[in-house]
Order: C-alpha cells, then structure tokens, then sequence
C-alpha cells in the first residue's frame, strides 16, 4: 500500500513535533501524540503498555531519569492507506544523565490513525538490538 504524500509530510511533522516536546520534556505535550487506547512495548523489561496510564507513567519515569533528552528519527519508511499508517524509523535519544552524555539508537515501530486532523499513535515498539548477537548471525552464538 502507498501512503499519499501529502500524509507523509502531516506525519514526519507530527514526529518532529513529538521530537520537540521530548526535547522541552513537556510530558502533556508528549502523550497528545497517542490515542487513548496506546499499546506497545519499550526496551526495557518492564516497559509493556497495554493502557493509556501506564504508557504515562513509563513517559513520566523516563523523563524523572534525565536531565535532557533529545529525540530524532531517521530512515523512516511510511506507508498505508487512508487514515490508517505503519512507520518503521531508526530512533535515537541523546541524553543527559548525572552530567554524563548518552546516546541510545534503537528501532521504532508504530501504528498511527488520522483523527479529527491529527495522527495519533496506536501502537508502538521500540527496542535496541540485542548486543549479543553479531551482524550475519540469526542466533546469538552461533558463528
């Protein structure tokens, strides 16, 4: 399915502006960006949303955790069809911790519904590759 372009654009500038409000670690502005019936998993291992308040909860203990973040997207690939879109993005967090730089890139995946005007996330997935499995191998270990 090809999503029309001019719904690409609405959403990668809905990700820039869940990017900014990260940024501004502004915790309202953030969850806007998910519909109430949000579902989705972190890469932590206790980051299992299966409702809107305790996908708050995780927003709210991320930002308690740094002292800065920033969030930016690349490699985003779009696709769908009328209201409804998928998004796979390389996703990486720069962070501020105790004085100390980090900086995380994992995977993002989502499910996103147009409504009234706006694209909401559905659902979502983030995680990091798995460190120790090496590049070629579909198996840790096995090499």
């Amino acid at each position: 399915m090809v999503l029309k372009a001019e719904l690409k654009e609405e959403i990668m500038e809905m990700l820039a502006a869940y990017g900014r409000a990260y940024g501004k670690k502004d915790l309202p502005g953030i969850i806007s960006f998910f519909s109430p019936g949000i579902c989705g998993y972190g890469s932590g291992p206790d980051e299992e949303t299966r409702d809107y308040a305790t996908f708050r909860a995780h927003i709210a203990r991320d930002l308690e955790q740094c002292d800065h973040v920033t969030v930016r997207f690349s490699n985003v690939l779009l696709n769908g069809e009328g209201s409804v879109a998928w998004m796979m993005a390389a996703c990486t967090y720069d962070l501020i911790i105790q004085a100390k730089h980090q900086s995380l890139t994992g995977r993002m995946t989502g499910v996103l519904k147009k409504t009234h005007d706006r694209w909401l996330f559905e659902l979502v997935h983030f995680s990091m590759p798995y460190a120790g499995q090496k590049t070629g191998e579909s198996y840790p270990g096995h090499g």
